[in-house]
């Protein structure tokens, strides 16, 4: 089973709930292998969801922080772990999502994956790079890559944990992405096992603790009781 890619505000797949969920906040300019990192979460972890902005309008259309905020409140009542695909280069354009992940007392953790590469190598994936989510990309997607990483070099912009940040992870190379990448799908399988691991439901005799099967002239007597333990 695959993470889900939330393209489409209010998209359901019918999955039942995890027992426990998280949120990962994506922060770094464009080009910096945010997106690259979520699918590749996506593929090998279960329960996930993608919140993308570029994506989040009818026809996978770029929309607004609020369908955001409002695709990560259905997803986290629906059980989901969420990744929050957006570039929240300043406090104020994640304290929204943060929020909404403290208030729901079912998130046990809320990470910040702040992805920080070099000018140069930024602009060169947004300048040639094509058929972008977004369509940030060419020599106009260069100039808005360079203002975003100007933004987030300030270090009052940059992730702490007084936001309400469980964790706070930087991703400066492919060993930092698979190491973030390993921690999150580990959690996963325990997320998934533990979900697995509980009773859905346990029928049983009252008054009868041997687990034998009563006999005929029993069954009219005894009454059944019907334990469900709600998942």
């Amino acid at each position: 089973m695959e993470g889900r890619d939330l393209g489409r505000e209010g998209a359901s797949d019918g999955a039942g709930p995890a027992p426990s969920k998280r949120v990962v906040i994506l922060v770094g300019p464009c080009g910096s292998g945010k997106s690259t990192f979520a699918h590749e979460l996506l593929s090998r972890a279960p329960g996930w969801i993608r919140v993308c902005q570029d994506t989040i309008s009818k026809g996978g259309k770029r929309g607004s922080r609020a369908q955001c905020v409002k695709a990560l409140r259905k997803a986290l009542a629906e059980g989901k772990s969420v990744l929050v695909d957006r570039c929240h280069v300043t406090p104020e354009q994640r304290r929204e999502f943060v929020g909404v992940a403290r208030d729901d007392p079912g998130v046990t953790a809320i990470d910040a994956v702040v992805f920080d590469f070099p000018l140069q190598v930024l602009q060169h994936r947004v300048k040639y790079r094509i058929n972008h989510e977004g369509g940030v990309e060419g020599p106009r997607g260069a100039i808005v890559c360079a203002t975003m990483r100007k933004q987030l070099m300030v270090r009052s912009n940059q992730p702490s944990l007084h936001e309400g940040f469980s964790s706070i992870q930087w991703v400066r190379n492919e060993v930092d992405k698979d190491g973030v990448l390993g921690t999150l799908v580990r959690w996963s399988s325990a997320a998934v096992g533990e979900k697995r691991a509980r009773p859905q439901a346990e029928t049983r005799e009252e008054g009868d603790c041997s687990g034998a099967e009563p006999q005929e002239g029993e069954k009219k007597a005894k009454k059944t009781e019907v334990i469900v333990i709600d998942d």
